[in-house]
């Protein structure tokens, strides 16, 4: 049951970031994809049951500005 509900979380994410990247202009999909991502994360999270503090976010947090800090400065795309 988890697992399909991650799942369906993973799908929906998956949609609402191919419509945001299909905008033809660079970089401006970065800044809406950031909180599909976190979302995605967070409610991945939740469901698997993990405790969720300020600590998991803050790692949740570091790791998704950490690839959009890549993907400004052109390091992967």
């Amino acid at each position: 049951m988890k697992k399909t509900h991650a799942q369906a979380i993973v799908v929906t994410a998956t949609f609402a970031a191919t419509g945001e990247g299909a905008v033809p202009i660079p970089f401006s999909d970065c800044a809406l994809l950031f909180p599909i991502q976190l979302k995605m994360k967070v409610s991945i999270t939740v469901i698997f049951g993990f405790d969720v503090n300020k600590s998991i976010i803050s790692a949740l947090l570091s790791s998704t500005i950490g690839i959009m800090k890549l993907v400004f400065k052109g390091d992967i795309s």
